[in-house]
């Protein structure tokens, strides 16, 4: 049984402004060029799990998690480890029976644990200084930029924008995957909160809360080499072994778990598993195989749908033997390296929501509180927050000139680690170099990034 109990820190910031005192940092006024929610929004409040809106395009993983406000800086996320008859504890469970005219001597107890959740993340960015001259400048009479619905960006305010955003989502996304308390101001992901170690309140293990964590040993998914042997056999073990701990607070519905992994190695799995569930040999010479090329290869199309598929992020499903459906997202952020048998990755299997439980999702500081309790006592504060509290953003003037900055301060909720699996360092054979959208990794520049000159304000 997961309970997450909300228990805010107390804390007391007091802002003074004289009324008369002229910042610096000035609110641009025009709503018509940095607005960044309403008729010039930045951000579409339309679109349910939307992260960016037109200007930047969410993808597959930020989507699937779904992003919710919170307005506690600090609160604690508590667990029900166990729970039984009295005795439990020290394998001596009483039975409860007992004469009817006697008062019961037995009751029950139950084990307690939990961590606490703390968003001490900061992600921000700055845009170019923008001058008089570059601001009147129409943009889409010299050299046209579009959102993503085909609509012109008609000046550099909006560009600029633009950028900050598409800079932060890349942050964001490798953020949700590697980021760590351990370095300054970034958040916890997914290679940090699905782990093994979990402790109850007395400080001893409590290895029911415990994630499963494998390591693949850069072999191929046929296992031969690092003794797990085949990839699906193991993975149906995985699923069947959390949907038994699950039953007691719900099902897991085909589209509240997920497979995710990076965009080569899904290819991969769809592959090796049409051949799974049609080869049946083991040489590649065997005439049986050859025969059954058409049948695999309709079993490969086959897998082309299923649940939360759109072509693009979602790419397809696995059929387990129990009959589920696990749909494959992509994420490019997860690490590529060469190894012996080819290309290496991690792959997850991740539950959001089991029965009525909402066990993982993303959530932010809400900055609404931020910007709100802050011109209470300093009105002429010129920060200002989206309508969901998702950013914050304000323009710093320099004299004639302004620059655009924007922050946010993600997290991801977890109450379920057991229900989480990371197999890390699954290898699949390429014949050529898998490619990554990732700015953060190496090939995401082919050649090195020396050979590319970042492009000035014009």
């Amino acid at each position: 049984m997961v309970q997450p109990i909300v228990k805010p820190s107390n804390a007391l910031v007091t802002f003074f402004d004289s009324g008369r005192t002229v910042l610096k940092e000035q609110d641009l006024g025009d709503p018509s060029t940095v607005n960044i929610y309403g008729r010039y929004s930045i951000f579409d409040p339309c679109v349910q799990g939307d992260v960016f809106g037109l200007q930047v395009q969410s993808h597959g993983l930020i989507n699937w998690l779904g992003w919710r406000p919170n307005r506690f800086y600090r609160r604690r996320v508590d667990f029900i480890t166990w729970f039984g008859p009295e005795g439990t504890s020290g394998q001596g469970a009483t039975t409860g029976a007992g004469a009817p005219c006697a008062d019961p001597t037995v009751g029950f107890e139950y084990g307690h644990a939990g961590y606490e959740l703390l968003h001490s993340s900061w992600y921000h960015r700055i845009g170019d200084p923008l001058d008089p001259h570059t601001i009147n400048q129409d943009r889409c009479e010299t050299s046209p930029r579009y959102r993503l619905n085909g609509k012109v960006i008609a000046d550099d305010i909006e560009w600029q924008m633009n950028g900050i955003m598409t800079a932060m989502q890349q942050s964001l996304r490798r953020g949700v995957i590697h980021d760590s308390h351990l370095s300054a101001n970034e958040m916890n992901g997914l290679e940090t909160i699905i782990k093994t170690g979990y402790v109850d309140d007395d400080g001893q293990p409590a290895p029911m809360l415990d994630s499963i964590l494998v390591n693949w040993a850069n072999d191929t998914l046929d296992g031969e080499n690092n003794g797990f042997g085949n990839f699906f056999n193991y993975l149906d073990e995985v699923i069947t072994e959390i949907e038994y701990r699950a039953q007691d607070l719900g099902p897991i519905t085909e589209t509240d778990m997920i497979l995710l992994t990076s965009r080569f190695m899904a290819t991969c799995l769809l592959d090796a598993y049409a051949c799974y569930t049609t080869c049946g040999v083991t040489d590649s010479n065997d005439v049986t195989d050859q025969a059954l090329r058409a049948e695999q290869r309709k079993a490969r199309f086959a897998l082309n749908g299923g649940p939360l598929y759109d072509g693009a992020s979602a790419v397809g499903f696995i059929n387990l033997k129990s009959g589920r459906r696990l749909p494959i997202i992509v994420e490019d952020s997860l690490d590529i390296n060469k190894s012996l048998y080819g290309y290496s990755t991690d792959i997850y299997i991740l539950s959001r929501r089991i029965g009525n439980l909402d066990v993982l999702y993303g959530e932010y500081l809400d900055l609404r509180e931020y910007t709100n309790r802050v011109k209470k006592y300093a009105p002429s504060f010129s920060a200002r927050a989206d309508a969901a509290g998702r950013f914050v953003s304000k323009a710093k003037e320099d004299n004639w000139c302004i620059t655009l900055m924007m922050g946010m301060s993600p997290e991801l909720y977890l109450a379920a680690p057991w229900a989480q699996v990371r197999i890390s360092n699954v290898a699949c054979a390429k014949m050529r170099r898998p490619v990554s959208g990732d700015p953060f990794q190496p090939d995401y520049l082919p050649g090195g990034g020396l050979l590319y000159k970042a492009a000035a304000l014009s």
